[in-house]
């Protein structure tokens, strides 16, 4: 027989369901305006300063990417060599460098610098050419930072290494040849042939006869140098003087210095390019000047 509830059973169950009713709403209620507070107070969006981008390109030298920046208006006239040439004497005078660079000049960067050899009097050629990004407000010399740290990753490649380690020229000697291998021909399938027809010149003591260290000297931008521009009396002519010039005459890119570093041998003693860009090789020096005779009118 089921058994009533009494009196005060039935409203002691009431009220337990009130109170259990009660708190499901506050809970309700509070998930709600927690909800309301966090969909009217969004954080606060995090703000980065400013940047652009600048693209400097393989082969040029230190004047044309100063003349490329102030171009674009990233910099003012002359900044960036003053920039290249104040971390240069920055590294090899060990100065602390001021507050504004953030204390750059880093190691990595002053140890390449203070490796290069008396001659090399600039850093051409070090300057490795990349698209790098610049906040507004940067410095020249945070460019300059970033280009000398750029080239120390690339070379630190383990394929690099090994090939330095095989090679009888030093890091200088392979960025020179690299800069001339990279400004000599535009199609960079022909520059393992180039890199080694020069090297092979360069062992034989034949001057290299390379247009575009003379164009490095007169700054034109010639296929072939006048007979004039040849005779010029300079250590990077290499019509005249048998070995490689002081330093690079531009910033080789990563498949320029793969090259020279893993030359192709050939049968080849001379070259020249064609208004198309086209390598035109030679085995003789009678068969290079019917070339020239052809192709350089």
């Amino acid at each position: 027989m089921k058994r009533v509830k009494t009196k005060a059973e039935r409203r002691k169950r009431r009220i337990i369901l009130s109170i259990l009713f009660i708190v499901s709403c506050l809970t309700l209620l509070a998930v709600y305006w927690q909800w309301q507070y966090k969909s009217r107070r969004r954080p606060e969006p995090i703000i980065f300063a400013s940047e652009r981008t600048v693209t400097l390109i393989e082969g040029w030298t230190m004047k044309e990417m100063g003349e490329y920046l102030v171009k674009e208006g990233v910099f003012k006239e002359g900044e960036f060599i003053k920039a290249v040439e104040k971390v240069k004497l920055s590294c090899q005078l060990s100065v602390v460098p001021a507050p504004e660079h953030n204390g750059r000049y880093g190691a990595g960067s002053c140890q390449l610098v203070n490796a290069l050899p008396k001659k090399a009097t600039t850093l051409e050629g070090y300057l490795f050419p990349d698209t790098y990004r610049l906040y507004l407000d940067a410095k020249p010399e945070d460019l300059v930072e970033k280009m000398l740290e750029n080239f120390q990753r690339k070379i630190s490649n383990q394929n690099i290494q090994n090939n330095l380690q095989l090679t009888t020229y030093n890091l200088h000697e392979v960025v020179t040849m690299a800069s001339i291998v990279e400004a000599e021909v535009p199609h960079a399938e022909d520059r393992p042939v180039i890199a080694g027809i020069f090297w092979k010149r360069l062992e034989a003591g034949i001057p290299l006869q390379a247009d575009s260290t003379v164009n490095y000297i007169t700054g034109k931008r010639e296929r072939a140098a006048t007979l004039a521009d040849t005779k010029i009396d300079s250590p990077y002519n290499t019509y005249l003087y048998p070995d490689l010039p002081p330093g690079p005459i531009g910033n080789p890119g990563l498949k320029a210095l793969q090259a020279v570093l893993a030359p192709q041998e050939s049968p080849y003693w001379y070259f020249l390019s064609k208004e198309d860009g086209t390598t035109v090789f030679s085995q003789t020096l009678e068969a290079h000047n019917l070339a020239k005779r052809k192709y350089l009118k």
